[in-house]
């Protein structure tokens, strides 16, 4: 008994050709998709590739929407060459550069009354204009709702806080390469704990997501911390284990679109898609 094949026959009921077409469709994919082939993200990064701008403001621009957002931030590196295309993987940031200097400043201030425990090694770039389009698009998509619905945001209310920048993840080296390379997985949640849902974590403070158990120090003694964009969008407060966030009151087919550790002042955030967040630094 093959429910693939079965549905193809009952699709195709009355033209044999058809259905022969459907079975060998679906019997291909499950073979591309079985192939231990790198990912970008959800699919085989073979059957993927980067939108390159214009044929993005081409597709977006017909459907009415802003394209502005899609373009990689100004601070990416373009490689050698003249053809404007980006660098993909992680950059490391000149410590001398304004970039650096506000990445290191705002790390600093979320340290607390530890920033004078840590040093900070290295500021590296993440470039990955795969993963940052799918994120864009899921922000957006979370903006919409708001702007579609005036009563959307029940806990938080403020479109403009829909992204938070920034938010820190602590992870290990072998991790945070994984993280650089195909985004946040909620695969590997439940490591160090579900108390507020089971997905993944960000820290409003990096003194927090500083732990070595968040942040678990190499062979050298150095610790790895993500400082992310995070479209965490309306929240509601999470619990041990949950696997998605609750339904919003009265609207059953509606969730939120985060959990947090306290609705009116949230530290900790956990996001369900794996879209919802993009490793800046």
């Amino acid at each position: 008994h093959d429910p693939l094949v079965e549905g193809a026959s009952k699709l195709g009921r009355g033209s044999a050709s058809k259905t022969q077409d459907l079975q060998l469709l679906l019997l291909d994919s499950m073979r591309v998709q079985s192939r231990p082939t790198p990912t970008s993200g959800w699919f085989p990064k073979a059957a993927t590739k980067p939108v390159d701008f214009k044929s993005l403001q081409s597709l977006v621009g017909s459907m009415g929407e802003e394209i502005a957002s899609f373009k990689p931030p100004s601070t990416w590196t373009v490689s050698a060459g003249g053809n404007q295309k980006h660098e993909d993987g992680k950059v490391v940031v000149p410590s001398h550069s304004a970039e650096c200097k506000e990445i290191k400043d705002y790390f600093k201030i979320a340290l607390h009354s530890q920033k004078k425990k840590f040093k900070i090694v290295k500021v590296e770039r993440i470039q990955n204009l795969a993963l940052y389009q799918t994120y864009t698009v899921k922000k957006q998509t979370i903006k919409a709702r708001y702007e579609e619905d005036s009563a959307y945001g029940v806990n938080n209310a403020n479109v403009d806080d829909v992204e938070r920048r920034w938010l820190f993840h602590g992870t290990s080296k072998e991790s945070a390469d994984k993280i650089a390379h195909q985004g946040f997985n909620r695969a590997f949640s439940g490591r160090n704990g579900t108390v507020y849902g089971a997905g993944v974590y960000f820290a409003r403070d990096a003194s927090y997501s500083c732990s070595s158990r968040y942040s678990p120090p190499n062979s050298d003694g150095i610790q790895q911390m993500f400082m992310a964009s995070v479209a965490v969008g309306d929240w509601c407060e999470g619990e041990a284990g949950q696997l998605i966030p609750d339904t919003k009151p009265g609207k059953a087919l509606e969730l939120y679109d985060s959990t947090v550790d306290n609705i009116l002042n949230p530290s900790i955030f956990v996001t369900y898609h794996d879209a919802q967040a993009y490793p800046d630094y």
